[in-house]
């Protein structure tokens, strides 16, 4: 153990003894579920600082599935299937 995790723990065991963690909140509670459990060890922390900046799974896959659609519009040579893509668009959009 070097000199800084002896520091750290010693500070932790004093605060301990001296009562400073009896009125955290959720002390004697379980802790909450991990929401990236499933997720490999490794990759966890990318996760969290990913969704610490704001970044959102979900929301990046819904623009990748709007820009996809926009792109096939863009393609589109033809009436109906352009409205059937435009629909979908304000399904993605909606939903």
């Amino acid at each position: 153990m070097d000199f800084s995790s002896f520091i750290s723990e010693e500070k932790i065991k004093k605060g301990y003894e001296d009562g400073e963690f009896e009125n955290l909140p959720g002390f004697g509670k379980p802790l909450p579920e991990d929401k990236l459990a499933a997720v490999p060890a490794e990759l966890r922390m990318a996760f969290r600082v990913l969704a610490n900046a704001g970044y959102n799974v979900e929301e990046d896959q819904l623009k990748q599935e709007l820009l996809s659609i926009e792109d096939l519009l863009r393609a589109c040579r033809e009436d109906k299937e352009r409205n059937r893509l435009q629909k979908n668009i304000g399904k993605s959009c909606c939903a």
